[in-house]
C-alpha cells in the first residue's frame, strides 16, 4: 500500500513503518542512556552509585565534620535534632540554662528516618549524649495511603508493588529539575562550578546568618506567601497518620530511652500570618490533631517530656521573627527553649 507524502510522492507503507520503528528505537534509547546516567551521576545522593560528587552540600556533612571537632573539645552533654525549623535552637543558650555543653545536629529536609540515623551515628562514634532536645515538624507523621500500601505490600515482598515503586522512582528521574541538577553536578566535577553549602554553621552546629538585608514588609510577606504555597501542595497530599513514620519515631525513641538519655521533644511552629494559607482546604488540622494525640500515647511509656509549639497563635507574626512560613530565627528559637526550660533545669 501507498502513502501520499508532503512533496507529493507516494512512499510504501514498509518505509513510514521503518521511520516510526527507528524513531521510536532512537527515543527509548536515549532514555535509557538518559536514566543509566542518571543512576551513575544521581545528584541528590540517593542509591548507592552517585559516583560524583552531588553540586550541593547536605548540611550533614558539614555538621558531622563540625561534630567531630566539638566533641574533641569537651564532653557532649547534649544534642539537638530535627529538620531545618530547628536549626536555629541555640546550644549557648541550652547550655546556660542547664549546665551542659549541646551541639545542634539538625539538618535540612531531616526525616523522621534520618534524625534517627544522625542520632545512632552519634552512638557508634562512642558518644552518649544525656540531654536530646528534639524538635519535630508534625507533618513529618503524615503520610499518603497510595504511597503507605505500596511500602507495606513491599515489606510483604509483593512483585507489583516492587514494579509499582520502580516504574514511581524512574518517572521521578524524568523532568527538568532533576535534568538540572545532573548537568551541575558534572559542571562541579569538571571544575566548572564551586560546591554549594545550604547552610553555613558555627563551631557548635547553629546556623550563622548570611548577613541578609532588611526585608520590607511587602517583600516579608511575599516570602510567606512563597513558602506557604509550597507547602500547601505538600499538606494538600497527606491523608493519613503514617504508621511507617511512627515506627521509625519508635525505633528512635526506645533507642535514647535504651541508652539512658533524657528527652524534651518540641512541636515546631508555623507562622500566624500564613497558618490559613497553608492548611485550607486540606487534612491537616485533622491529622495534626490524631497525630498529637498519637505522639503523646506512644511517648507516654519514656516519660519523655513534650511541648507543643504548632499553635501559631502563640507566636507574634512581625518580620523580625521570622524567614518565611515555617522557619523562625533566633529570637523565636530562644522564646522556644525559655518556654521549654523555665526553671533552667532539664
Amino acid at each position: 500500500m501507498l502513502q501520499s507524502t508532503a512533496s507529493g510522492r507516494i512512499a510504501p507503507s514498509s518505509d513510514i513503518v521503518r521511520y516510526l520503528t527507528s524513531t521510536v528505537l532512537r527515543i527509548g534509547l536515549f532514555a535509557l542512556l538518559y536514566a543509566f546516567s542518571a543512576l551513575v551521576i544521581d545528584p541528590r545522593q540517593t542509591g548507592s552509585w552517585h559516583l560524583l560528587p552531588a553540586p550541593v552540600v547536605d548540611d550533614r556533612t558539614p555538621k558531622t565534620q563540625l561534630f567531630k571537632r566539638f566533641a574533641n573539645m569537651g564532653p557532649v552533654g547534649g544534642l539537638v535534632l530535627g529538620s531545618s525549623r530547628t536549626l536555629m535552637i541555640s546550644p549557648r543558650l541550652l547550655g546556660e540554662l542547664t549546665g551542659l555543653r549541646y551541639f545542634n545536629f539538625a539538618a535540612s529536609g531531616a526525616s523522621v528516618s534520618d534524625i534517627s540515623s544522625i542520632y545512632e551515628g552519634v552512638l557508634r562514634d562512642g558518644f552518649h549524649p544525656q540531654h536530646l532536645v528534639v524538635g519535630i515538624d508534625i507533618n513529618a507523621l503524615m503520610g499518603r495511603t497510595k504511597v503507605e500500601e505500596r511500602q507495606r505490600a513491599i515489606a510483604e515482598g509483593s512483585m507489583v508493588a516492587r514494579v509499582a515503586q520502580l516504574l514511581a522512582d524512574i518517572r521521578s528521574i524524568y523532568n527538568s529539575d532533576f535534568c538540572y541538577d545532573m548537568l551541575r553536578s558534572l559542571a562541579f566535577t569538571a571544575g566548572l562550578l564551586k560546591p554549594k553549602a545550604l547552610n553555613v554553621f558555627d563551631v557548635d552546629g547553629t546556623r550563622l546568618s548570611r548577613g541578609d538585608t532588611l526585608r520590607s514588609e511587602s517583600e516579608y510577606r511575599r516570602d510567606v506567601s512563597t513558602c506557604a504555597a509550597t507547602m500547601h501542595a505538600q499538606f494538600a497530599r497527606y491523608d493519613l497518620v503514617s504508621n511507617l513514620r511512627f515506627a521509625d519515631w519508635e525505633r528512635f525513641v526506645s533507642r535514647a530511652s535504651a541508652d539512658g538519655a533524657k528527652v524534651d521533644i518540641f512541636v515546631t511552629p508555623f507562622n500566624p500570618i500564613a497558618e490559613h494559607e497553608l492548611t485550607e482546604g486540606t487534612l491537616y488540622k485533622s491529622l495534626r490533631r490524631d497525630a498529637m494525640i498519637r505522639l503523646a500515647r506512644e511517648l507516654g511509656p519514656f516519660h519523655f517530656a513534650l511541648h507543643d509549639f504548632g499553635d501559631a497563635a502563640s507566636f507574634q507574626p512581625e518580620v523580625a521573627g521570622w524567614a518565611d512560613c515555617v522557619h523562625y530565627d533566633e529570637r523565636n528559637a530562644d522564646r522556644i527553649v525559655r518556654r521549654m526550660f523555665p526553671s533552667g533545669r532539664h
